[in-house]
């Protein structure tokens, strides 16, 4: 269930879905490259390591030592190629330019749903989490709007030599040597990438009797996403409604609609009945490509798994039944990680808190007796805005120190 209101995450994705590095400063000519390459080497210390998965606003993120500083925290992304780092933590480290490059400061362009963004292209000599060590990584440095809370996003071809699992349920993200059985059409499939090698990985999922491409994209904090008006064509039951913001480093995309389909949808041997879309008002893109997108939420009722180097993706539940999204309920705040606290980056229309007076820019200092920034992105606060009428805040408004109290009525947005 989308369990809190946020930024519907689409930077992660997109960041690199089609990154174009016109490779300025080069000393000889070079074709344009799309995307970023996978590491120069990958080092394992032992076949299987298993590595803790943080969440933010429900994605996913290990921690990770780069050129042996840190901790730093790192959102893993299937829409995402190489490394890109928050822009003031890859000053901070002082990367170098890739092998290649002869001047300093080299600029990429990336290509977002908001539009293009410049970033600073660098070198990650090694990125270490657990007993896995990767050397030669091609990094961007450019402004994510996290907050204080995560420090870049790491790409699913970082981890091209080995099988990349996301266990949401066991909180852990693991890495491990071998290879996935070939493609049965049930719990393994094939994908494609195509326009980045090693990232954003489609598999087809059958609509009605019809088969599509969709992507698998870790970074998108919803069920399923498709243009409005290829969701407008199925049967609608509820809604649609307004949804959350959606947000991209190249600016906001706004409020698309959300609606609960009658139309089934079919992947591999699952079934999801009556899924929870997300309408977003675009066409084909060199981003998101058709712009039909499986999410976190989706991929939570999975153990998945990649193999990157045979293009396979494995979904294993531990039962056949069909999966029915639940209602889709909100706080009616997006936050943002601002040092013990959460910042308000936006306030659902007419919801409980904006009745309250939070606006935009006011702090969430406690969330039902609990720091804020811990409590926002535990499992806690997704249980609470479960099953929950109200949350308590604690919070004050911009430019005050007056801490006020009020018990927000939790936002039931689709049945």
């Amino acid at each position: 269930m989308l369990s809190m209101y946020k930024h519907q995450i689409r930077f992660f994705v997109v960041l690199l879905s089609s990154v174009v590095l016109p490779l300025l400063g080069v000393a000889r000519a070079q074709p344009q490259r799309r995307g970023l390459p996978a590491p120069e080497k990958s080092i394992f210390q032992e076949d299987t390591v298993k590595l803790h998965m943080h969440r933010w606003n429900r994605l996913p993120a290990i921690d990770a030592k780069i050129n042996g500083q840190g901790p730093f925290r790192l959102i893993v992304d299937t829409g995402a190629a190489g490394l890109v780092l928050q822009s003031a933590l890859a000053k901070k480290l002082a990367l170098p330019d890739p092998p290649g490059f002869s001047m300093g400061g080299a600029v990429v362009q990336l290509q977002t749903p908001g539009g293009p963004v410049s970033g600073s292209l660098g070198y990650v000599k090694s990125l270490e989490t657990g007993g896995a060590r990767f050397e030669g990584i091609w990094t961007v440095g450019v402004e994510l709007p996290f907050g204080d809370g995560v420090d870049g996003i790491v790409g699913m071809n970082v981890f091209s030599e080995c099988l990349l699992t996301y266990d949401y349920k066991g909180n852990r993200i693991q890495l491990s040597q071998g290879a996935l059985p070939v493609a049965n059409g049930r719990d393994i499939l094939p994908f494609s990438s195509p326009g980045s090698p090693g990232s954003h990985p489609r598999i087809e999922v059958k609509i009605a009797g019809k088969t599509f491409p969709f992507m698998i994209d870790t970074g998108f904090c919803g069920w399923i996403r498709m243009p409005e008006a290829q969701a407008k064509q199925l049967k609608i039951v509820e809604g649609p409604v307004t949804g959350t913001q959606s947000l991209s480093v190249g600016g906001s995309s706004g409020r698309g609609n959300v609606a609960r389909v009658g139309t089934s949808f079919q992947i591999g041997s699952c079934t999801v009945e009556k899924p929870i879309v997300s309408m977003a008002a675009m066409g084909k893109s060199p981003v998101l490509g058709t712009g039909m997108v499986l999410g976190t939420l989706l991929l939570e009722q999975f153990v998945v798994t990649f193999d990157i180097q045979n293009n396979r993706v494995r979904f294993a539940r531990e039962s056949n039944e069909t999966i029915t999204p639940p209602g889709q309920r909100l706080l009616g705040l997006s936050l943002q990680r601002k040092g013990n606290t959460m910042e308000v980056r936006s306030v659902y229309p007419t919801s409980s808190a904006e009745s309250f007076g939070i606006t935009e820019g006011s702090i969430i200092h406690q969330i039902n007796g609990k720091p804020a920034r811990d409590a926002y992105h535990s499992n806690a606060f997704a249980e609470w805005l479960n099953s929950a009428e109200t949350v308590k805040l604690h919070y004050s408004l911009p430019g005050s120190d007056n801490i006020q109290v009020a018990d927000v009525k939790i936002v039931d947005l689709l049945p």
